[in-house]
């Protein structure tokens, strides 16, 4: 998912590239294969961090609900968990990598129980999605929207999408450590009081900003 002018050739060419991602612990095999569960629930606490956002949501917000959109959905392993929830009649999950969307996610779907029925895949980068205003309940970011050179643009676009009680969930972003949070928080947050959520550091191989 990633902007013209902001990498996305190179952001295609390194998520469709099966070598490169072979070496990852998203790349699993069949249905049994346990790295991608091991890495998202024991090498890291990924899996727990979205489902307590997702929590939360239901907690203070009225819970996940209509349609969805998933930028940077990846192997979907989260639109599999949000399937799940009654109230979630639509997912859209928007990935720019075509093996992830349609090699390695149905067999995700299959280890997370998803109900594959309400999933939509869709091979896109975020500046092409384009939907109806007031037409989207949710827009959901798992460790996606660091993607973006710029966030400012695609976010004005996205708070056109939702619907007025709509939301946007961003979760499971890099997190930097308290030194380095120490040196670049007066940095952090003039951006956000000037509305400018644009980070500092040039983007990896990957489009990954810091």
């Amino acid at each position: 998912m990633c902007y013209k002018g902001y990498g996305a050739v190179m952001c295609a060419d390194y998520w469709n590239d099966e070598e490169i991602e072979r070496s990852k612990s998203y790349w699993i095999e069949d249905v049994d294969d346990p790295r991608l569960l091991n890495h998202l629930r024991t090498e890291t606490n990924l899996e727990r961090c979205f489902c307590d956002a997702l929590a939360f949501v239901e907690s203070h917000l009225g819970g996940m609900r209509g349609t969805v959109l998933e930028l940077g959905a990846g192997v979907c392993w989260t639109s599999a968990i949000i399937s799940r929830h009654a109230d979630v009649e639509k997912i859209i999950a928007v990935d720019i990598s075509k093996h992830r969307l349609f090699r390695l996610a149905p067999l995700v779907f299959r280890q997370y129980q998803a109900l594959e029925h309400k999933i939509k895949r869709v091979v896109d980068s975020a500046e092409n999605i384009a939907f109806k205003e007031d037409s989207i309940d949710a827009v959901v970011f798992c460790q996606a929207l660091y993607m973006l050179a710029e966030p400012g643009p695609l976010l004005r676009r996205i708070y056109r999408y939702l619907k007025p009680d709509g939301l946007a969930l961003v979760t499971c972003e890099h997190i930097e450590g308290p030194k380095s949070w120490r040196r670049r928080g007066k940095w952090w947050m003039r951006s956000l009081l000037s509305g400018r959520l644009a980070p500092k550091a040039p983007a990896d191989d990957s489009g990954r900003h810091s």
